[in-house]
């Protein structure tokens, strides 16, 4: 399944990838990026961090800028 799924975003032209401002940064998405990084994908992405109006925004954008993600958008509903 995942040579699939990396097949499919080596064919998209973005990759959203959207995480839960609240939660932050947990191992699967530091997983995730990691197998993004590895598969030379990484510049498809743009990370999308959900519920951000109660966060600690300083210390989540640690965590953030650590998963070498280039296009992040603050979001909250």
């Amino acid at each position: 399944i995942m040579i699939q799924t990396i097949q499919a975003y080596k064919e998209a032209d973005k990759i959203l990838l959207v995480i839960d401002g609240k939660k932050g940064i947990g191992e699967d998405e530091i997983q995730f990026a990691r197998t993004l990084k590895q598969s030379g994908l990484i510049d498809k992405v743009v990370l999308v961090v959900n519920k951000m109006e109660s966060t600690d925004e300083l210390e989540l954008a640690n965590d953030i800028f650590k998963l070498g993600f280039k296009d992040i958008m603050y979001t909250s509903g």
